[in-house]
Formats: C-alpha cells, structure tokens, sequence
C-alpha cells in the first residue's frame, strides 16, 4: 500500500468545491505548457507551495498548472523554465 499526503494539491473534484474568491484567484495565476516530449510531472516540484495548486492535463502534452497565491506561480515558473533548460541539456548529450 501507498499513502501519498496530497497537502496543497487539489483534484477535478476539489476544485468545484472551492468558494469563488479562490478560484478567481487560481485563474488569475495559471499557466499553460507545452512540452516537447511526454513530461514527467511527478519530478516537478511544489513542495514550497503555500497555497493551494491544480496540474490539469489538456491533452497528450498540454498541461495547465492553477495557483492560488502569485509566489507560487512565479517559482514555478521559475522550475518549469529550468526544467526546460535540463531537458534541453538532456538532448544534447
């Protein structure tokens, strides 16, 4: 068996429970990504994330990341834009 604390992330079905201060909020810091290949979302990491998070998948690989406060949206920006650069180092090797 496999316990996993989810802490700040939110499923499909929390989201529609949220009041809607939050979820304007959430709206006004989501991002969208394209990756280039398959992504490994499990490596990205929201462990410093103090408010609440959705990751919605689009399509294969599309992906939109909701945030509920804006510093958590910029330090994922901030990792998504290094994730980006490891995953271009990868491709050079």
């Amino acid at each position: 068996m496999k316990i996993i604390k989810q802490k700040y992330a939110l499923s499909e079905q929390d989201m529609m429970m949220l009041d809607a201060r939050t979820t304007s909020s959430m709206m006004k810091n989501r991002y969208v990504v394209e990756f280039t290949d398959t992504p490994d979302i499990d490596s990205l990491d929201f462990s410093g994330c103090s408010g609440f998070y959705h990751i919605k998948s689009l399509k294969s690989k599309l992906y939109q990341f909701w945030f509920e406060k804006p510093s958590d949206g910029d330090a994922f920006y901030s990792n998504i834009i290094a994730y980006k650069m490891s995953m271009s180092s990868e491709d050079d090797k």
